[in-house]
């Protein structure tokens, strides 16, 4: 019975969303990389790997080496200090409710006072999944 009505929330929701696939930079995995997973009512959240952000490649070498890294390994133009870091989600279904997605998905973004807060201030907000689980 829960299962059916997550399914009509959904669906009145969304529209008929029948799959969702991707990753998300987080808050509280902010140096790994979270794949996301969604087919009806089930859904997870993995923590995959490291960033590209994080290789030695990215900065070291030459300018043309590391350039060549970062193009090839999708660094925004102009901000490298988040390097690839960012959200690429696909959701897979019919007649979506496109607005009711966008809402959601904003919602789960930062603040821009929140953004100025930085790495660590961003652990106080939900939490770091690391040191949480080592204190």
């Amino acid at each position: 019975e829960e299962a059916k009505n997550r399914g009509v929330v959904r669906s009145e929701t969304f529209g008929s969303l029948l799959r969702t696939k991707g990753f998300v930079w987080s808050t509280f995995s902010h140096d790994m990389m979270t794949t996301v997973g969604q087919a009806g009512n089930v859904a997870n959240m993995e923590i995959e790997a490291p960033w590209k952000a994080l290789d030695p490649q990215a900065w070291s070498g030459s300018e043309k080496e590391k350039e060549s890294f970062r193009r090839n390994n999708h660094f925004g133009d102009t901000n490298f200090a988040f390097g690839d870091r960012r959200q690429e989600l696909v959701f897979i279904g019919q007649e979506l409710r496109h607005d009711s997605i966008q809402r959601v998905l904003d919602s789960c973004l930062l603040t821009d006072e929140e953004f100025a807060m930085g790495v660590d201030g961003w652990k106080t907000l939900g939490g770091d999944m690391f040191l949480d689980h080592s204190m």
